[in-house]
């Protein structure tokens, strides 16, 4: 597997979609309102993007040691789970 599938997979990047949709709301609010900057409303939703992705990084590695993370996890049902599929160590 390629670098950058590995990323979108550990960062769960396949819901990014509802952090960028829920960014957008707001800056459809900022242009109703008469106060909307693209340049900041792009700034912001990347930096909520990379918040997003970071937090589901801490969540899987800060949840790894539970014994709830099994095969049987309903989240490693339905998508890859970057540790139980070995995609990273829990030391990296």
């Amino acid at each position: 597997m390629d670098p950058v599938s590995k990323w979108l997979i550990i960062t769960r990047a396949c819901v990014f979609t509802m952090t960028i949709l829920s960014a957008l709301i707001g800056g459809l609010l900022a242009a109703i309102y008469g106060d909307l900057h693209v340049s900041r409303l792009l700034i912001i939703t990347l930096g909520l993007v990379i918040a997003h992705g970071a937090n589901n990084m801490v969540t899987t590695s800060s949840t790894s040691p539970a014994a709830s993370t099994t095969k049987d996890y309903p989240r490693a049902k339905y998508a890859p789970h970057p540790l139980l599929d070995n995609l990273v160590s829990k030391e990296a």
